[in-house]
């Protein structure tokens, strides 16, 4: 099979117009012939190329969801802890040490928040707000996370404006 340019007519069809910002579709037409069979095929091929707003929007969403993700893991572990702490797990138990362990950096700041903190003991059942008040903060944190993201990502794209014409 021997492979023929493609026609004029056929050759790239593209659909785009360069003063919008839409994803351009572009459509492709190849005619190839068999030259012992006199056999003609035409193969057709379709591209979608992203805009580049598109793209942006991608990357925005990639990073939010990214803050958010590590926001609801550490909200998880230091939930996980609030309920040890509740239920009076024993600290030197092999889970719960990994979870207070794990935790700690995150709760320190919000410690001492609604008076003295008092550490996990085996039966004593401690209802401790400020892991409470953690989660919530750090929630606070992601959201602005995510402004900042929006800031950067989905900044406001201008178009260089044309130079005014000066009429003598």
């Amino acid at each position: 099979m021997s492979e023929n340019p493609p026609a004029p007519d056929a050759a790239v069809e593209a659909t785009s117009d360069p003063t919008t910002d839409a994803e351009r579709v572009i459509k492709e037409q190849r005619v190839i012939t068999d030259g012992q069979a006199s056999t003609t095929q035409i193969e057709e091929t379709t591209v979608v190329v992203p805009s580049a707003a598109t793209i942006e929007r991608r990357r925005y969403v990639r990073a939010r969801r990214v803050v958010y993700t590590i926001v609801h893991i550490i909200a998880i572990f230091i939930f996980i802890r609030f309920l040890l702490e509740l239920f009076g797990a024993d600290p030197l138990n092999g889970f719960a040490s990994f979870i207070y362990g794990i935790t700690f950096p995150f709760v320190l700041p919000f410690r001492d928040l609604f008076g003295p903190g008092r550490d996990p003991q085996l039966g004593v059942h401690i209802f401790d707000a400020s892991n409470l008040v953690a989660i919530a903060i750090y929630y606070l944190f992601a959201w602005i996370g995510a402004k900042v993201a929006q800031l950067v990502y989905l900044r406001a794209r201008t178009e260089p404006a044309e130079a005014p014409t000066v009429v003598r």
